[in-house]
């Protein structure tokens, strides 16, 4: 139960974070910028749904909520990784916004090599895709975490 209410806080946050720099005068620069956060929104609103649909516990038969969960998965992790691509994208010309762009870019590919390995470890049923699942998860609150501290330092405002 806590861990729900926590999760949706997280995903309230989620929320709010996105729809703070859709709305920011200062980043309305370009449409890329603006698909990111948008996705980044749906994401948020996607986590508020897997409250409802729980992950079948692994060896268990399949539930309705548990094949909903795979569902929001499948659309969840696309979303993601395009998401922190396309932020980065949209900052890649300015030179002082070209580390972040970077390090977006790198972020994409832990999450695309650690999510395939999730995808993988759970169809296999294997006891490493909590873990690897956990990867990736952290990964994408980092990148978030490093995007708004870059926000609130102002390193993104236009001249």
């Amino acid at each position: 139960m806590v861990l729900s209410i926590l999760f949706a806080i997280y995903n309230v946050s989620l929320i709010l974070f996105s729809y703070g720099i859709f709305q920011d005068p200062k980043l309305a620069k370009g449409k890329t910028l603006k698909v990111a956060t948008v996705m980044i929104a749906l994401i948020g609103i996607l986590g508020l749904l897997f409250i409802f649909f729980p992950q079948d516990p692994r060896g268990a038969p399949a539930t309705l909520a548990g094949t909903i969960h795979l569902i929001l998965a499948g659309i969840t992790s696309p979303l993601t990784i395009l998401a922190v691509f396309l932020a980065g994208f949209s900052f890649r010309k300015e030179r002082k916004n070209k580390p972040f762009a970077w390090y977006s870019y790198l972020s994409v590919l832990v999450i695309l090599i650690s999510g395939g390995m999730t995808a993988a470890s759970i169809a296999n049923n294997s006891l490493y895709g909590g873990l690897l699942e956990r990867i990736t998860i952290f990964t994408f609150l980092v990148w978030v975490m490093v995007f708004s501290y870059l926000l609130l330092r102002g390193k993104f405002a236009n001249k």
